[in-house]
């Protein structure tokens, strides 16, 4: 009986079968995963952006306005200075967290020098992959992140 050295041309060939099927599987978990952080990074981020706004209305005592228009990956906030370039619009990127993110109509949150908005308001936030998240904006000043409408 001689000893083999090495594998044969069908052991390679399963191996690599294997390997393959666990790499297309663990690429489409890592996708998943990938397009749901980038979904809730968007919500997050927008209503940080939300309670910027409502602070900025109650320190400076005077009304706040958030404004998403449909399918743009923009919204402007009108009565804060843009901290960033102050004689410019406040206009914020929402492509920047989310790739093609946007909003699915058009959104208008807008604060009271006391930092209340006039409305509920539920917006819609759409990332490139389908996913979405619902800000939900109350009148009585809570801001919160939710998966359903």
């Amino acid at each position: 009986m001689t000893r083999r050295n090495g594998l044969s041309l069908v052991e390679l060939t399963i191996t690599m079968l294997v390997i393959g099927i666990f790499a297309a599987v663990g690429s489409l978990k890592y996708a998943e995963a990938l397009s749901e952080h980038r979904a809730k990074a968007l919500a997050d981020t927008v209503r940080e952006t939300l309670l910027a706004a409502k602070h900025g209305a109650q320190t400076r005592s005077t009304p706040v306005t958030v404004t998403f228009l449909k399918n743009m990956g923009t919204y402007t906030i009108t009565g804060l200075p843009n901290p960033t370039h102050p004689s410019k619009p406040y206009v914020v990127d929402m492509t920047a967290v989310a790739p093609a993110a946007k909003a699915s109509e058009n959104y208008t949150v807008a604060f009271n020098g006391f930092g209340y908005p006039a409305t509920n308001v539920v917006m819609e936030l759409k990332t490139k992959s389908g996913k979405k998240r619902y800000v939900h904006v109350l009148t009585s000043g809570e801001i919160k992140v939710s998966l359903l409408p």
